[in-house]
């Protein structure tokens, strides 16, 4: 199941992820970003505009760009990110 949800996924590390966080979810191709431990889980289903989205990360020496294994809690962010709420107000 989780290979076959078309996910791409980074793990970012360096300093003041929370900032790196917001910066990363305003950009194309970038569907989620989860904080993982000391990390950021960077997930998005183009890995062209993922890629590119994570080069100021990965240029820069203080931070450590790493391409990784799509989770079941990566896949069922995605999912639950992308799922209608039935009990919400009109």
């Amino acid at each position: 199941m989780v290979g076959s949800q078309g996910l791409t996924t980074y793990a970012v590390s360096g300093p003041n992820l929370a900032a790196m966080a917001e910066a990363l979810r305003a950009q194309p191709g970038v569907g989620q970003v989860t904080p993982f431990g000391n990390t950021l889980h960077v997930t998005g289903r183009d890995a062209a505009l993922l890629r590119a989205a994570l080069a100021p990360c990965a240029d820069d020496d203080d931070y450590r760009v790493e391409p990784i294994e799509s989770t079941l809690e990566d896949v069922f962010i995605s999912l639950m990110a992308g799922a209608t709420d039935n009990f919400a107000g009109p």
